[in-house]
Order: C-alpha cells, then sequence, then structure tokens
C-alpha cells in the first residue's frame, strides 16, 4: 500500500518540487478516483496521486 506523505486541499502538491498542480487544469484526471500516476506541470516529474471526496452538509431552521 502507498503512503502518501503530503496532504491538500487546493490541488496535487508535487512531492518533487513543490508545485502546486490545480484540479481544473488537469483536464479530469485528479478527480479520478483511486491512485494514478500524474507528470507536474512545472517540473514534469512523475508522482503518484490520490483524490478522495469529502460530503458537508448546512442546515438552517425552516418555516414553520
Amino acid at each position: 500500500m502507498t503512503e502518501f506523505d503530503r496532504y491538500s486541499n487546493v490541488g496535487a502538491e508535487c512531492p518533487h518540487c513543490g508545485y502546486m498542480n490545480q484540479a481544473r487544469d488537469s483536464d479530469g484526471f485528479l478527480y479520478d478516483e483511486g491512485v494514478g500516476e500524474y507528470e507536474c506541470g512545472e517540473c514534469e516529474s512523475v508522482f503518484l496521486v490520490s483524490a478522495n471526496n469529502s460530503w458537508t452538509w448546512q442546515t438552517s431552521k425552516g418555516e414553520a
């Protein structure tokens, strides 16, 4: 099992150069579930990336 040492809620940070690869610039690849290889948009090094989902809920009192 792969152990990841970087976490971000902004994008995939390259473990080689620190560049933040934005999900919106990945043609959808950084939204795929599971582990995959991705080429850094800055240094062109390949690294493993895993995308995860999380849910949040908001509530308020409704009108009676």
